[in-house]
């Protein structure tokens, strides 16, 4: 069964603010990595209070963040993961720990610190957009580089800082590679499974909206072959074993069943492509990661000054605040859900922090009651961020920053900086660049339609076993087109149910090359008739997109 095009004709429509605000998914399946999250930095901050770095353990947190950013991955490359990450967490405290202590005593040298951490926010959202990482995204880089000023604000020599960070990094690795002793395949059977599920739904769904799902089932199929890649598991084990299925050979399956193929196991597709080739990719205005970084910097540079001139105690609480609403590139609705969910949680958290300062009697009781917060934010992060927004607000304000005997004044120039930081975030999706999803999508339907164009041309003369990085670069642009048009759907919905049309055709035209070329049995070439209407159909949307530009 293979959807025709207009089966998804119509948008998206917007979601439910409201009904989304309170929605609550199950959180079951976040038990173990909130668990290693609580881990990660309990056992460093334990080790380092043994070692007497006393109010200091805490920082540990600072670099037990990097374990959320392995989560998921497959433990061959998990511990490069989390390594980086680490490196990266250590790199922006050491830096802005050093900037904070050679300025502190220069006349607008917070400006100066501050100023630094914008730089960060905005390469960091841009980075994390453009390499399509997802959760837990910029948000712990920007946080741990915020908190390690205010620690070197506070009297921690920037010696501690760094070892405590780095504690916390080694305590991240450990954690985050310790399920491999018991389950080493499980992040792959986890992906392959959700790739299975996926095309069987595909298969078997002729409701409106089947095109969705096709491109849904493409997604995880890419997303479950990076996984094996990373596992170094995409072989066939047949050939070896008649009765033995490998991780491989079910994944082919499902894949041929996506497609309409009909061959036995040959050479997979590739996986995602390089961090450099999805950098350079998104280099260019018209990315959602460039428009997203341009938000983040107009939005996070007007909050700073805003907190500056009215004298509020944390203008880098303001930055931090946007950043966790614009960090993926939210569309309108979801923006003003995240930024609802910011304010309700840090109302919440605050309260919470009021709470926690009378009851935090010692340095024993705090790395107990941090390590217990971290688990938390993990715990509940997917499910609701409001949720936890309210864990991360304490946790965030009781690193490296003593609490003096009044919370009144803190409390309220930390709300005051929320409010500012939300409100320019979620309007800076209305005012900075209010068209620029049209653009986007239309600029991403164009290089769709190019990665087509360029594939068929190839196919004239060579078989579409050799072409495996082309129909890669292909299959990546058509889910980025996908999730741009999701967000013009959502913005502009009149646009977008004008050009939907054109949108669900030209993706249907490149999932119709994909499947060509998996139809095709190895060394064979896709056939001129065939390659004769997809020429055709190309050049006829390219006349249909090209007066939209």
């Amino acid at each position: 069964m293979t959807p025709t095009p207009d089966a998804a004709d119509t948008p998206p429509s917007r979601p439910s603010l409201a009904k989304t605000f309170f929605a609550l998914p199950p959180i079951g399946s976040r038990w173990p990595a909130a668990t290693r999250a609580g881990a990660a930095f309990l056992l460093p901050a334990l080790v380092l209070l043994a070692l007497d770095f006393g109010s200091s353990a805490p920082l540990a947190s600072l670099g037990a963040f990097a374990v959320l950013y392995g989560e998921d991955r497959p433990y061959r490359i998990r511990w490069r993961v989390i390594l980086l990450a680490g490196v990266l967490l250590v790199m922006g405290v050491s830096v802005m720990g050093a900037l904070t202590r050679v300025t502190v005593h220069v006349t607008h040298g917070d400006l100066v610190v501050y100023s630094a951490l914008l730089v960060i926010s905005v390469i960091t959202v841009f980075s994390v957009n453009a390499l399509r990482t997802g959760p837990p995204a910029a948000l712990f880089f920007v946080l741990s580089s915020a908190v390690a000023s205010v620690a070197v604000r506070h009297g921690v020599s920037l010696g501690v800082l760094v070892v405590a960070t780095c504690a916390g990094a080694v305590g991240a690795l450990v954690c985050g590679m310790a399920p491999a002793l018991f389950d080493r395949d499980r992040p792959q059977t986890t992906a392959v499974r959700a790739a299975i599920v996926a095309v069987d739904d595909y298969r078997t769904n002729s409701r409106p909206g089947v095109s969705a799902l096709r491109q849904g089932a493409a997604g995880k199929i890419l997303q479950a072959w990076s996984t094996l890649y990373d596992a170094a598991q995409t072989e066939s084990g047949r050939s070896a074993d008649a009765n033995r299925s490998t991780l491989g050979d079910q994944l082919w399956e499902a894949h041929m069943r996506l497609h309409d193929g009909r061959h036995g196991f040959s050479s997979p597709p590739l996986p995602r492509p390089t961090p450099s080739e999805r950098l350079r990719e998104a280099l260019t205005p018209a990315s959602h990661a460039g428009v997203t970084a341009l938000r983040t910097a107009v939005a996070a540079t007007a909050g700073m000054l805003i907190s500056v001139a009215l004298g509020l105690g944390r203008p880098d609480w303001a930055i931090v605040s946007v950043v966790l609403v614009l960090q993926l590139g939210p569309d309108r609705i979801r923006g003003a859900l995240r930024g609802g969910h910011r304010l309700a949680g840090t109302v919440v958290g605050l309260g919470l922090l009021w709470l926690l300062h009378y009851v935090v009697g010692d340095e024993l009781i705090l790395v107990v009651v941090l390590a217990l917060l971290n688990f938390l934010i993990e715990l509940t992060v997917v499910a609701n961020y409001g949720l936890a927004v309210t864990f991360i607000t304490p946790l965030a304000l009781l690193i490296g920053t003593p609490i003096g005997d009044s919370l009144a004044e803190p409390i309220v120039d930390r709300l005051a900086e929320t409010v500012i930081g939300v409100v320019l975030a979620v309007g800076s999706v209305w005012v900075i660049a209010p068209r620029a999803h049209r653009r986007t999508t239309v600029f991403t339907l164009g290089r769709v339609l190019g990665e087509i164009s360029g594939l068929v041309a190839a196919l004239a003369v060579t078989p579409p076993s050799q072409l495996l990085r082309a129909r890669r670069d292909l299959q990546w642009d058509l889910i980025e087109a996908e999730s741009v048009a999701a967000t013009s759907a959502v913005d502009d919905p009149a646009w977008a149910a004008e050009h939907w049309g054109t949108h669900v055709d030209v993706c249907t035209l490149g999932y119709d090359t994909l499947q060509r070329c998996w139809q095709t049995a190895p060394d064979h070439r896709v056939d001129d008739v065939e390659l004769s209407d997809l020429r055709h159909r190309t050049e006829s949307l390219r006349a249909r997109l090209r007066p939209r530009r």
